[in-house]
């Protein structure tokens, strides 16, 4: 775990099979950073779910995320955090999904960091 972390400092949304992670390196005149990005899917808007939104833009976050080789990654940290934009949908067609896109989003001077074992 990064240096000055505990467990306690970790809040967990369990988002199951709906995420993708995204990051891409730059380089400008202040040097090399990194844009990173957790996007989810939200299937099923919801009035409920509104308090719930609204917290997630109104804060800063570091997001733990377990990729299918089952590495886990963090991206975002308490000096260069991750913001969420929200963009919801509904179906065109009956078969579209009436969802909540959710797109956690920063720019670092570092890239995102595997942490081996981080429930240790």
């Amino acid at each position: 775990m990064p240096e000055g972390w505990t467990s306690d400092s970790l809040e967990f949304l369990p988002i199951f099979q709906s995420g993708r992670i995204q990051e891409s390196s730059k380089t400008e005149a202040g040097g090399l950073y990194y844009e990173s990005g957790v996007s989810v899917t939200l299937a099923k808007d919801h009035p409920d779910l509104q308090e719930c939104l609204k917290d997630l833009i109104e804060r800063t976050w570091s997001i733990l995320t377990l990729d299918q080789n089952g590495l886990y990654r963090l991206t975002g940290s308490r000096e260069y955090p991750l913001r969420a934009t929200l963009a919801k949908t509904t179906g065109a067609e009956i078969s579209d999904l009436n969802h909540v896109r959710v797109e956690f989003s920063g720019t670092s001077p570092y890239p995102s960091v595997f942490i081996l074992n981080p429930f240790r």
